[in-house]
């Protein structure tokens, strides 16, 4: 939630602060298509941002749910992610580029990462993908491409891969135990789904769920999966960050 939110943010900024500066981090970078760009409901959301100082965290904690920067996509948004929690800008030759996108969890876990990987990644390499996205930050005064730069090789120039990083960050990590309960309470909550009426008559009868542990086995291994074939194109990130100081939301 917020709090983890706002860990991040501080995190990237501590971070950033470390290598000397440069980067500039935004909480809540919202993704919309271009052609909804002259409506002044979506123009509005990003006035905290400002770089003349107005809004911002000034105005406290509650305007961090108001975005700091709109990507302007081409791509059709039917169904995909509307927000990123956190992206990071950086300089790329010249030009400002998104360099990093997070995703804020309360904690890590099976359930959280297959979310993370199959909506905010999946919508990410979306918007990457189309060469005409851009954010824009600061009030509507700064931009930056999403778009890796080519790189250039002895054997010509080649598009740009694992460029970007895609990361999760998260207060704390779900101890195995209860990761597993949760692949548990998952597989319960598929077969009860199917509605085999045998299988759920069978289940009042115990008052307890059979699940197949081969299956649970088989979700793990595709959550490994989604992991290795992200990692091909993005550089994946799991962070451990600490709260604010006095941040006990």
């Amino acid at each position: 939630g917020g709090r983890s939110e706002r860990a991040c943010v501080a995190y990237l900024e501590e971070r950033s602060r470390r290598r000397g500066g440069g980067a500039v981090v935004l909480p809540n970078v919202y993704v919309n298509h271009r052609s909804t760009r002259s409506r002044r409901k979506y123009n509005a959301l990003c006035e905290c941002g400002r770089s003349d100082g107005s809004g911002g965290k000034g105005e406290g904690k509650g305007v961090r749910r108001r975005a700091s920067g709109m990507i302007w996509t081409d791509v059709k948004r039917d169904g995909a992610c509307s927000e990123f929690d956190v992206v990071v800008v950086d300089a790329d030759g010249g030009r400002d580029r998104v360099s990093e996108v997070w995703e804020a969890k309360a904690k890590i876990s099976p359930s959280s990462v297959w979310d993370s990987l199959t909506k905010k990644l999946s919508s990410l390499r979306d918007v990457e993908d189309d060469a005409a996205a851009l954010l824009v930050y600061g009030g509507g005064d700064s931009t930056a491409i999403l778009t890796a730069p080519p790189v250039r090789s002895d054997v010509g120039v080649v598009s740009g891969r694992c460029t970007m990083t895609f990361g999760i960050a998260s207060l704390e990590l779900l101890p195995p135990p209860n990761a597993v309960d949760q692949l548990r309470a998952i597989e319960a909550a598929s077969v009860l789904s199917r509605g085999d009426v045998g299988v759920i008559t069978a289940a009042l009868d115990r008052g307890h769920i059979e699940v197949d542990a081969e299956r649970i086995r088989r979700k793990i291994n595709l959550l490994r999966g989604l992991l290795r074939e992200a990692s091909k194109r993005f550089r994946i990130r799991l962070v451990l960050v600490q709260p604010e100081a006095g941040d006990n939301e």
